[in-house]
Formats: C-alpha cells, structure tokens, sequence
C-alpha cells in the first residue's frame, strides 16, 4: 500500500508538474504511515494517512475518484476542496472515533493531496 501511495504521489505530481519540495515534504510526513480508506458517496474512495504525534493528516485522491465523483446519482458532487475536508471529517468521526477533535484549514499540497493538521481536547486526568 505505501508503494503504491508513493508511485502514484510521484507519477501525479510530475504530470502536475509540481515542485519536488512539496513531494519530498510528503514523503517525509507521511511516507512510513499507513492509509485508511474512507468513502464518501456511492463510488468514491479516498486514503487518509495519519500522523497522531503530529496531528496532521493528509487526504488522498485520484483522477479515477475525481471522475466517479462527478457520476454519482446522490445529488450535487462537492468541490474538491469539500470533499477532501468532508473525508478528514468521517476519518476523525467515524474511523477514528475522535469526534472532539477539529480540523484546521486546508493546505493543498498537490492537486490530490490535501493536509489538515488538528486539534483534540486533552484527556482528563482520571480520579
């Protein structure tokens, strides 16, 4: 699964022609965690990669997911950026049972990959 997130990051950022710094910082954040997949609407799948110690998260798409997106017969599709968001949203609420937890603003890194860093309440200490 890491392979393929990394060729496909690579293969998409090249025909996006963005710069090998944004590649390379995703690579260093997120290379050695492992995705989730989350769905949002009747076809499309998204990655969600993690990084608990840093509470960031980036959300990952494709051209094939940007298309089925637009197919779907569930009503209006969302912009990218909302899609992207409403997905980090499930993972926290629903995969990751962090409902608490809020999202900070989006930072595109390539026209697939969205970073959000978050912030949880802290536990309470026990009695």
């Amino acid at each position: 699964m890491l392979a393929r997130f990394l060729v496909s990051a690579f293969v998409l950022c090249a025909l996006a022609g963005c710069a090998v710094e944004t590649f390379g910082y995703a690579m260093s954040q997120y290379g050695d965690v492992r995705g989730v997949r989350v769905r949002l609407g009747c076809r499309d799948t998204y990655e969600v990669f993690d990084r608990t110690d840093r509470r960031s998260l980036v959300v990952v798409t494709n051209p094939l997911n940007e298309a089925l997106a637009g197919a779907c017969t569930d009503g209006a599709p969302l912009p990218r950026p909302d899609r992207m968001r409403r997905i980090a949203e499930i993972f926290l609420t629903e995969t990751t049972a962090r409902p608490q937890c809020v999202l900070g603003p989006e930072r595109p890194l390539t026209e697939f990959h969205a970073e959000y860093e978050y912030r949880c309440p802290e536990p309470r200490p026990r009695r």
